[in-house]
């Protein structure tokens, strides 16, 4: 992953902000992807 809008320094900031429900979800959309484009 690349991102190229957001600077290192930024992303702590916004995973803070971010609900661990809501970050569950993410992490389990992100998986299902993985797992579609694998095959």
């Amino acid at each position: 992953m690349k991102y190229n809008s957001l600077q290192r320094s930024d992303v702590p900031v916004i995973v803070t902000h971010v609900d661990q429900k809501t970050m569950g979800w993410l992490l389990l959309a992100m998986g299902a992807v993985l797992l579609i484009t694998a095959k």
